[in-house]
């Protein structure tokens, strides 16, 4: 289960993350053919099974969530969103560009390794 900041309040988020959140949510969307809205959501639920194998397999230890999605997705996990609510956070502690160039290269990576 993965939590979507974005099924109920988008227009609350900082406008570059929404852009990003969207694009690379499209991306998976369209490689998985599952529909995503959030790939980057932090809030998840998984079975113990899962969790077992996430941990064996998954090799990016700071951006892992989009790996985990793709991970649990050739698994034949059944992943489905569920709306969340969220903080506006007024500026990411991340840092744009950072975030950006670090999302990209873990989605590389990972559809290059478990694709």
């Amino acid at each position: 289960m993965i939590g979507s900041r974005l099924k109920r309040c988008p227009a609350a988020m900082i406008p570059y993350r929404y852009v990003g959140i969207k694009f690379f949510s499209k991306l998976l969307s369209v490689f998985m053919r599952v529909i995503l809205t959030d790939v980057t959501s932090g809030f998840r639920a998984y079975r113990s099974w899962l969790i077992k194998a996430l941990v064996k397999r998954m090799r990016e230890r700071q951006y892992g969530i989009p790996e985990a999605t793709i991970i649990a997705w050739r698994l034949r996990a059944r992943i489905e969103e569920m709306p969340i609510s969220f903080t506006l956070k007024k500026m990411s502690k991340k840092g744009s560009i950072r975030f950006l160039l670090n999302l990209v290269r873990v989605l590389l990576s990972a559809l290059i390794t478990h694709l």
